[in-house]
């Protein structure tokens, strides 16, 4: 369950249900499978407007795409095989691409792996509070 109050008035929203996280403006939530160069297969709505990507093209998208190259993409793929190994990360503060060409900077994310039924890692998830982030106009390594 995810929950948020309202600064002022301690009112909370809470999230319960798939299609509250799908339809969610708030809370992002990005999957991508554990193929040798991963492809997004998740992305709900919070998602969508943090990066801009055509939400199309998230389908055919390596996740790797989502940082700028150099120093911060490498440091995005420690996180990634770090998680592989913890199960879970929880990472204070990450560049990221928004489409086409600026950058979001992403806090108190969570990564996790997925697993299926049979215990099989699948893939990994990750979320973030949108009111978190900040936006910049040039995206630079």
């Amino acid at each position: 369950m995810l929950q948020h109050s309202s600064a002022g008035n301690r009112s909370y929203t809470r999230i319960t249900t798939p299609q509250q996280i799908n339809s969610s403006n708030r809370f992002a939530v990005l999957s991508h499978g554990n193929q040798t160069d991963p492809i997004y297969n998740y992305i709900n709505s919070a998602g969508v407007i943090v990066f801009r990507w055509p939400e199309e093209r998230y389908y055919e998208l390596p996740s790797r795409y989502s940082a700028p190259e150099g120093a911060i993409r490498e440091a995005r793929e420690t996180e990634i095989e770090s998680t592989v190994a913890k199960d879970v990360s929880y990472i204070d503060e990450a560049v990221r691409v928004r489409y086409p060409d600026d950058a979001v900077t992403l806090r108190n994310a969570i990564l996790w792996n997925v697993y299926d039924d049979d215990g099989n890692r699948v893939g990994q998830t990750v979320l973030f509070d949108e009111t978190l982030c900040s936006y910049s106009d040039a995206c630079t390594s």
